[in-house]
């Protein structure tokens, strides 16, 4: 009997306590294993204490906002390739192409539909895995 292959760690960067548990239920659901930040610097601070293999990242975070989370973990190069997704309320075009010119693999808008996020995060670490076997 072979074993489960190791569930992906996902890093959930939102500071909606509310929305934060409900993505956290969803992802788990959906086979994730799921690490919380409620704020900037506590995401760097998840990312330093594990490895995750994928983080989903808010704009509008306390202490720190999401951009600056972003260009922090883009010049580190033990993040330098971690795919991060953005997930925003922050829907017009300068937010988007701000986060995306910063690194972010992908930008999905709130509201958002779960399956949705779950599918883009398989997608992200299906190509992650294809540019560093």
């Amino acid at each position: 009997m072979t074993a489960a292959p190791p569930r992906p760690v996902v890093l959930l960067v939102e500071d909606e306590t509310p929305l934060r548990r409900a993505m956290k239920d969803v992802l788990e659901r959906e086979g994730f294993t799921v690490l919380e930040a409620g704020d900037g610097a506590e995401a760097l601070t998840a990312i330093d204490r594990a490895t995750p293999n994928i983080a989903v990242l808010d704009i509008n975070l306390p202490v720190l906002d999401g951009f600056s989370v972003l260009s922090r973990l883009r010049t580190r190069a033990s993040t330098a390739r971690l795919p991060i997704l953005i997930l925003t309320a922050r829907a017009d075009q300068e937010t988007e192409m701000r986060g995306l010119a910063l690194g972010a693999d992908d930008f999905l808008t709130k509201p958002f539909r779960p399956t949705a996020l779950a599918a883009r995060l398989r997608a992200m670490l299906a190509r992650a895995q294809l540019t560093n076997p």
